[in-house]
């Protein structure tokens, strides 16, 4: 009887909030303890449905210290993380910026009875000019520098594989659809935000309804600036399924889509790649279509939750010249660079990258 009611009570509701304002915290990846993300809290900062095997389970949201839950309780608070503010100048005669940012994809894939758990790794680069410049024009998107990809098979039965995931024709949905997961690691870097009058005339937290349903959330916190959007907030449902993707026989439902930025304050009230301190987002989506079932084998839905992150690690400044002879060298990679501030890994992730890097022989 004992085990029935812990079981039930594993089953309750959980709120995950902010230590400081008590305010929700939406987006946050919720990982058992075999790594699986188990869940992504919604637009109240809830989270339902674990179970107790699921325990003990990680909470990560980007701008909290990771916390363990061991057992089910009905309120979790995070505590806001602190990361080193350095300066950074940018010189006039140089006027395109290069950022290297690295990148992490956490990705769980459930395939009826089958779970497959994708950790990648990217180094990503990007150019930005702020304003008008002649011979540039603005790339909204990064190029991968250099991949790394670790996957891990369960089937129904309990037993599992691990590997090194390659972009292969039978693995490419999986490539697919965790890159669709991560839907604006890419473009961070070059998203610049301006302060709403209103903050500048005081407010530290601002809400706005944008077009398309989203819901975007501006606050100041010290020397923190956070922009805050959730795609789905005014969707009906709190779902998205676009039709163009549907006439493809690519149908997707989008049951989660949030993103967050996080800028060092600045006097203008205007950030850009300069400022940004890490970026993350987040989705939960329902492939359905035929064509996602045919390339995954299966004739179920496959549902995928996925959670990203980033950091810009290096700012170099070019001539136009310059950079025009970079954007030539598409195909060289580079060494990965780890951001001082970088969260630890969550520990079955951490497990199953040492398990695949320990039975690979050294090159």
């Amino acid at each position: 009887m004992l085990i029935g009611l812990c079981t039930a009570s594993a089953a309750e509701r959980i709120v995950i909030v902010d230590a400081g304002d008590r305010g929700p915290i939406v987006g946050a990846s919720v990982m058992s303890r075999s790594g699986v993300i188990v869940g992504l809290t919604d637009v109240n900062g809830g989270i339902r449905g674990l179970k107790r095997s699921d325990f003990p389970i990680e909470i990560h949201s980007l701008g909290y210290e990771p916390q363990v839950l061991t057992e089910t309780t009905d309120t979790i608070a995070l505590i806001p993380a602190v990361y080193p503010l350095s300066e950074v100048s940018v010189s006039p005669d140089r006027p395109i910026t290069r950022v290297l940012s690295y990148a992490r994809v956490f990705t769980t894939f459930f395939i009826g009875s089958d779970t497959l758990k994708l950790y990648m790794t990217q180094m990503l680069e990007s150019f930005y000019a702020d304003g008008k410049v002649k011979g540039y024009k603005q790339r909204y998107f990064s190029r991968p520098k250099g991949v790394r990809l670790y996957a891990n098979f369960t089937n129904k039965n309990g037993l599992d594989s691990v590997a090194r995931f390659g972009k292969n024709e039978d693995d490419f949905v999986f490539w697919e659809l965790a890159i669709l997961g991560s839907f604006l690691v890419d473009e961070m870097p070059c998203i610049v935000v301006e302060e709403p009058q209103s903050m500048r005339d005081g407010e530290e937290t601002v809400s706005v309804n944008g077009r398309f349903g989203r819901e975007t959330i501006y606050r100041k916190n010290g020397e923190i600036f956070t922009y805050y959007t959730d795609f789905l907030k005014n969707k009906k449902n709190h779902v998205s399924s676009p039709f163009l993707m549907k006439a493809m026989g690519c149908t997707m439902d989008f049951k989660e889509q949030t993103a967050q930025l996080s800028y060092r304050v600045n006097e203008s009230g205007k950030y850009c790649v300069e400022d940004l301190i890490y970026g993350s987002c987040a989705s939960e989506m329902i492939a359905r279509g035929k064509v996602y079932k045919y390339l995954a084998r299966t004739k179920e839905p496959i549902i995928a939750r996925t959670y990203a992150e980033v950091y810009p690690v290096e700012f170099t400044y070019h001539t136009v010249g310059e950079y025009k002879e970079l954007k030539k060298d598409s195909k060289s990679k580079i060494d990965f660079k780890l951001p001082e501030y970088l969260p630890p890994l969550p520990s079955a992730i951490a497990a199953l990258v040492e398990r695949i890097e320990s039975a690979e022989p050294k090159k």
